[in-house]
């Protein structure tokens, strides 16, 4: 009787302790980091191509287990080319992106595994810099788009204050001002995985 009764005492305070997690009044804070890539090329048209994005963010629970916040995407693309056949000419291209995003998310359960969904909106805006490394050009602009998405994923919650996930979305962006091309081009959207964590503070 004794065992039955202790192990009912810690199944309450599991289930008490997964809830706590996400319920009203707490904060979290969290990044996510996706779409790392490396291609060192082939000869002889050699194309090196890297791209990282990070996405740092911060948020209040309003409700169990629903999170209000704002996130900070930051990406980073970088191409090099040589053409070998073409007197060794070579390109290189740059693409840093920085944004602000209110983002909304909604936690499913009180298990230690966790699936969520999120969606988010916000403005971001690029910096491109192509060169011509053998000196002859180099060409800079800049352009803002407004960018809206989701995703869904799960959260492993390793204890009441750390989870790690994991989560696949869509991210669209539409062009509002741009010194390249005309006012309101749709670039394609895009489809990711992403991995990250998340710190609960609070209660």
């Amino acid at each position: 009787m004794k065992n039955v009764v202790c192990s009912l005492t810690l199944l309450v305070l599991g289930i008490s302790s997964a809830t706590a997690q996400t319920e009203k009044g707490r904060w979290t804070v969290g990044a996510q980091v996706g779409n790392i890539s490396y291609s060192p090329g082939e000869k002889p048209y050699r194309i090196t191509n890297f791209s990282v994005s990070v996405l740092p963010s911060a948020g209040y629970f309003v409700a169990d287990n629903l999170v209000v916040g704002l996130s900070v995407p930051v990406n980073y693309q970088h191409y090099q080319t040589r053409f070998a056949t073409v007197g060794n000419t070579q390109y290189s291209i740059t693409n840093t992106q920085l944004g602000l995003a209110p983002f909304v998310r909604y936690y499913v359960g009180s298990a230690r595994l966790r699936p969520f969904i999120d969606a988010t909106v916000g403005y971001t805006q690029q910096w491109y810099r192509a060169r011509n490394l053998n000196g002859v050009s180099e060409n800079l602009y800049k352009q803002g788009s407004f960018a809206y998405g989701g995703s869904i994923g799960a959260a492993y919650f390793i204890n009441n204050t750390v989870s790690l996930d994991a989560s696949l979305g869509y991210r669209k962006n539409n062009v509002v001002n741009t010194s390249l091309v005309s006012t309101g081009y749709r670039e394609p959207g895009t489809i990711g995985l992403n991995v990250g964590f998340r710190i609960f503070l609070g209660r």
